[in-house]
């Protein structure tokens, strides 16, 4: 194992902050053992046009949560604009509202970072409070919380080993990923053309600056919604 200090890039997407919250605490496990620890949220890059940086990393992660068993769109097209990962030891993280089928395959997200050059040698899913349409009690979330803590202490410590331990993906598992992911695609820009404001609305932009594809814009005084939807909620809760 290499004892030289190390750099590492943790790209994430978060639509309600579960995914962020972990990705954060991976950083605080790695800045124990690691110098530069990056944590940048993949949604800002696009949104700016910002190539990230990717070479400056020695590791790099990438954490995502779970929309239909499989990751986001906005997740694929930030991959798709990556550089050659030069073969750079990779982790995967996703964030889900419950353990089923382990969130779905990583099959598709795997071999599009292999394709890119990443040689992907950890995965994990974290299981994080329901925070969309439902909410779970206080003790389970609390429960869930800690178990990320010490899962992501685990995580990181396989990380800096060099342990490899990726999800084991059936044939059924991968098509169900592939087969739902593409219908929530599809009903997801469907649904994000067809978004209104409420006569309340004041023109704050709160929801033009948060939405992480810019789905939503300001045309003639009027808020528009467009067909790039990607379900990312959460970008709504801090509007009161």
């Amino acid at each position: 194992m290499n004892q030289q200090p190390r750099t590492i890039g943790i790209f994430y997407f978060s639509g309600t902050g579960n995914t962020k919250m972990i990705a954060k605490l991976l950083a605080t496990e790695f800045n124990r053992n690691v110098r530069v620890v990056d944590v940048i949220a993949i949604d800002e890059l696009l949104k700016t046009n910002k190539t990230p940086e990717v070479e400056k990393y020695d590791i790099i992660g990438f954490g995502y949560p779970v929309h239909a068993f499989n990751a986001p769109r906005i997740f694929f097209e930030f991959i798709e604009q990556l550089q050659d990962g030069k073969k750079k030891n990779t982790f995967i993280f996703k964030s889900a509202g419950d353990p089923f089928m382990q969130g779905g395959s990583t099959t598709l997200v795997r071999k599009t970072l292999q394709k890119k050059g990443y040689n992907v040698i950890h995965e994990r899913l974290f299981v994080m409070p329901a925070n969309v349409l439902v909410r779970y009690q206080d003790q389970l979330i609390k429960q869930l919380y800690n178990t990320a803590v010490q899962r992501a202490k685990t995580m990181v410590k396989e990380i800096l080993s060099e342990t490899t331990k990726l999800q084991k993906n059936t044939f059924f598992s991968t098509f169900l990923t592939a087969a739902f992911s593409s219908m929530e695609n599809f009903g997801a820009r469907f649904f994000g053309e067809n978004l209104y404001v409420s006569d309340s609305c004041n023109l704050c932009g709160i929801c033009i600056s948060n939405c992480p594809t810019n789905n939503i814009t300001k045309q003639k005084g009027h808020i528009r919604f467009h067909s790039k939807c990607t379900f990312a909620c959460g970008v709504f809760t801090d509007v009161q």
